[in-house]
């Protein structure tokens, strides 16, 4: 069985854009998930413990501004390319970004939720939540676009963006306004 071809993946995704609005809507809303995220990261950023206040890989402050250009870039590639549109200066582009950024950001991730010392019992099951989420949702997704599932794909990569990210923003309230 050969792979869906991008050209098939585009048709097919403009197929459910046509036959289904309001999930691709939902789906092009869970892009602006990550600046969500950095948004309420650099809002709790001086209340959080001062270990917190820093990631394995960068300042504090640098990775709450990643996490709010991850939203933009994450929506012209996955919004706005993957269905078709043109989006300047074109595909290459934006798909080299959104992914560099995005596992830059993803092994941030990671590396807090080994570094960072627990805020609370409740913190560190947010974040273990957080990592086995990631692990899970975006092979699952990865591996439904490349068949060409992508109903299948849609829910998944939705998933990717909505609960790690949700997860995320529980976490860093844990650790900065309490939660035992």
């Amino acid at each position: 069985m050969a792979l869906a071809t991008l050209a098939e993946r585009t048709a097919a995704l403009r197929a459910l854009q046509r036959s289904h609005p309001a999930r691709i809507r939902a789906y092009a809303l869970s892009c602006w998930m990550y600046s969500l995220s950095g948004a309420w990261y650099l809002h709790a950023l001086p209340r959080l413990p001062l270990e917190l206040q820093a990631t394995p890989l960068m300042s504090g402050t640098t990775f709450g501004v990643l996490l709010l250009l991850q939203g933009l870039c994450s929506y012209l590639n996955d919004a706005r390319l993957t269905l078709g549109h043109r989006v300047w200066p074109g595909r290459p582009f934006w798909l080299c970004v959104d992914r560099s950024l995005a596992w830059v950001l993803m092994c941030t991730v990671v590396g807090n939720a080994i570094v960072w010392p627990p805020c609370g019992a409740h913190a560190r099951a947010v974040s273990v939540a957080l990592v086995a989420t990631c692990v899970v949702t975006y092979p699952c997704s990865k591996f439904c676009e490349v068949q060409g599932w992508m109903r299948a794909f849609v829910a998944w990569h939705s998933v990717w963006h909505y609960v790690p990210n949700l997860l995320a923003m529980t976490w860093v309230g844990l650790c900065a306004y309490g939660g035992e």
